[in-house]
């Protein structure tokens, strides 16, 4: 069963599914914006497939791009990044 969810007033919308091995999945996008999800209740891999989200730097104040590339949030970790420009993702739960 597919499911559609919408977040931060309809800048972020996602459709979840089920892999064939079991996990969940969902592919997404997003407005461009900074976003924080919270903490991670498990492991999160997140592939950008177009456009480009930044990662705050170890002081909070620097922001590193990401573009075509997985980031991986482990459990316990704060999902925060910001949306360069509208992007999309694959994003892989456990």
């Amino acid at each position: 069963m597919i499911t559609h969810t919408v977040y931060e007033k309809g800048k972020v919308q996602s459709l979840g599914f089920t892999m064939p091995d079991g996990r969940k999945a969902t592919v997404g996008v997003l407005e461009a914006g900074s976003y924080n999800f919270g903490v991670a209740k498990r492991r999160e891999e997140i592939e950008v497939i177009t456009g480009e989200l930044s990662l705050p730097g170890s002081n909070n104040m620097k922001w590193h791009p990401m573009t075509n590339d997985v980031l991986v949030f482990e459990e316990g970790q704060t999902i925060e990044f910001l949306a360069i420009d509208g992007t999309s993702y694959l994003c892989i739960y456990g």
